[in-house]
């Protein structure tokens, strides 16, 4: 049988349930036979369908197993009784005939009959009792025997009395009313006398009833066993403070609860079941291996589980750079480190040198350079800070002549007639200013200020490398030659003046020479001279002090009193601007002083800001391990 003509089945029994009089049959037949009944057992038909699936996919995993419903859960009404037995039926038959009626019953609806369960070999006839029906009026009572031998009713077998039939709807069948219940039946119920008596074999003794065997009940399928579940730690460094949870792999895990996290104790670093955190400052590195067990969370729980997982420490990248010495027999030997400062009164010089961690692992020399100095005969404040070559041999001997022959020279220019005709061209430079001239007459003090300031500051790094080719003549080596001492150079000065502070400076190579101020930002008095490849730049050489060279590398500022000039190699540079565009922006300037006032070393009650400022020379920046030389005017 289809399912949908099994849905009519059912909507047929479910609606025959009401009816109380014979039209009513014949209405619920003739509806089940319409279209708009098929359309409904459709709908309905795929909408079960859906929601099963949709039902099938909700439910839980580990769902219990559902015991599938028997026939006397589903269909309590019509379900088959226990047969009687033959004897039974006969005894419970009247004896009395009756004269068929000459009132004609409507025809009963055509049903099929349920299959019987296999009776055993010894039984010759079983009976089984009536499905009930509602009550019949009494016309249709009084007309039951009549057409009880002309209903279409299947018999399991000849020698079956009475058969439990089930309601069957076929094509074109006209409707006919069930036989009265007994209950609503007033007198015996009439016999048809023209069926078959019963057999000899059917009025013996009772035969076994059939055994029906009870729905085998469907056991639960074991629980679906829980993935294996990995753990995993983020990778630690010694030294440094730890904290992270345990990864439980894969994605999506169930969740569980540990009952036991054992963390060596050589690794410092201690575990909170709660969270699977483990935390701590691990001392040494290395892998370790720690171990857990846990179960899964929520019930039934589960034996306990056990895993490990791998903990990797890495070395701490600063304790595993060497500190060598230098060797101090070497003709150009220096100290590795160095600093300075000078009270000068209204400013401050402090400056600082260390040499680079790529250095000391070596046990190479500090490439690095500076020099301070404070005139107070003409109120000028100086600085010079060079970066010799790593490649060239000599280099630190190159940028040590730079910082010490600038210095001199300016000292000897700008106390003199040279410094006095500088102060004449920037007081008529500020006038020029404050008076808010036209750009012709402001361009003409400006042009006459740079070229006072060309020959004292400028002419200092040409007399630089006149001393480095004094150097390589006094070596009386051919194998020596003027690029072994190559060296970058920053040359500058600063002096205060009632209108403002006049800065100058000239820059050659990488590194940088900025002007800072807090409200004004930063102004820079060169630029940056950067190679082809990364690392490369300008050095200081005769080609670069020609006058047009000497011109265009000095450039100068006139600034508010509120401002400090900086001068730092690439090894302070690379790793605190990381990029030439940077290094123009006031923000990055500004997080920069920031952290060097945290420092100290700019405070103006500082007891030892050039110690103070020489151990921040030593922060740590992945990949820049250079020297690192700085000098502030402030």
């Amino acid at each position: 049988m289809s399912g949908n003509e099994q849905l009519k089945l059912a909507v047929r029994l479910h609606l025959i349930g009401e009816a109380r009089v014979a039209d009513d049959f014949h209405v619920v037949d003739a509806f089940l036979q319409s279209d708009d009944c098929m359309n409904l057992i459709r709908v309905f038909d795929d909408k079960l369908r859906k929601q099963l699936a949709s039902f099938r996919h909700s439910r839980p995993a580990a769902a219990p197993t559902v015991r599938p419903m028997t026939l006397d859960e589903l269909s309590p009404g019509i379900a088959p009784k226990p047969p009687a037995t033959a004897a039974a039926t006969a005894a419970a038959a009247p004896t009395a005939t009756v004269a068929p009626s000459t009132t004609t019953a409507p025809p009963q609806p055509a049903m099929a009959a349920a299959p019987a369960p296999a009776s055993p070999a010894t039984a010759t006839a079983t009976a089984t009792a009536p499905v009930p029906a509602p009550a019949l009026p009494p016309a249709a009572m009084a007309a039951t025997s009549a057409s009880a031998a002309s209903a279409n009713v299947d018999s399991p077998s000849p020698a079956t009395t009475s058969t439990t039939t089930s309601a069957a709807m076929t094509a074109n069948t006209p409707a006919q009313p069930p036989a009265p219940s007994p209950a609503a039946t007033p007198a015996a119920v009439p016999v048809d006398v023209s069926a078959p008596a019963a057999t000899p074999a059917a009025t013996a003794a009772p035969a076994p009833a059939p055994v029906q065997a009870a729905p085998a009940q469907a056991l639960p399928p074991p629980a679906a066993e829980p993935p294996a579940l990995t753990f995993r730690l983020r990778n630690a460094r010694a030294g440094e403070a730890y904290a992270h949870s345990l990864e439980v792999l894969p994605a999506g895990a169930p969740p569980i609860r540990y009952t036991r996290i054992t963390v060596p104790t050589t690794l410092d670093l201690h575990a909170d079941l709660a969270s699977g955190a483990i935390s701590g400052t691990p001392a040494l590195p290395g892998d370790y291996d720690i171990e857990l067990a846990y179960r899964l969370d929520g019930p039934p729980g589960g034996a306990e589980r056990r895993a490990s997982v791998k903990l990797l420490v890495n070395a701490d990248p600063r304790s595993m750079w060497q500190n060598l010495p230098s060797k101090r027999d070497d003709v150009y030997w220096k100290p590795d480190e160095d600093s300075g400062f000078i009270d000068a009164g209204a400013l401050k010089l402090v400056a600082a040198s260390k040499r680079g961690r790529s250095h000391a692992h070596v046990g190479s020399f500090r490439d690095d350079d500076f020099s301070l100095a404070h005139l107070p005969q003409s109120g000028w404040h100086v600085a010079v800070v060079a970066d010799g070559a790593g490649s060239a041999k000599f280099s630190r001997r190159g940028a040590q002549l730079i910082c010490a022959e600038a210095l001199q020279h300016l000292q000897r220019t700008l106390d003199g007639a040279e410094g006095q005709a500088i102060d004449q061209a920037a007081q008529a430079y500020g006038a020029l200013l404050a008076q808010a001239p036209d750009d012709a007459t402001k361009e003409l003090a400006r042009q006459t200020l740079h070229g006072k300031l060309f020959v004292t500051v400028g002419h200092a790094a040409y007399y630089a490398v006149k001393a480095i080719v004094r150097e390589v003549a006094a070596q009386g080596d051919p194998q020596t030659s003027y690029k072994d001492y190559s060296s970058t150079a920053l040359i500058a000065a600063c002096k205060r003046y009632p209108f403002g502070t006049l800065h100058v400076a000239y820059w050659v190579g990488d590194g940088a020479v900025g002007v800072y101020s807090k409200r004004d930002g930063v102004t820079l008095l060169g630029e940056v001279d950067s190679g082809e490849y990364s690392g490369q730049t300008r050095f200081l050489d005769p080609g670069e002090v020609s006058q047009e060279a000497l011109l265009r590398r000095t450039r100068f500022a006139l600034t508010d009193t509120d401002s400090a000039l900086v001068l730092m190699s690439d090894g302070v540079s690379d790793p605190k601007f990381e990029t030439d565009a940077r290094l123009a922006r006031a923000a990055v300037w500004d997080e920069l002083w920031q952290e060097l006032e945290q420092t100290g070393a700019l405070a103006a009650d500082a007891a030892a800001p050039q110690q103070q400022l020489l151990d921040w020379l030593d922060f740590w920046s992945a990949g820049n391990h250079d020297d690192r030389t700085i000098a502030i005017i402030h």
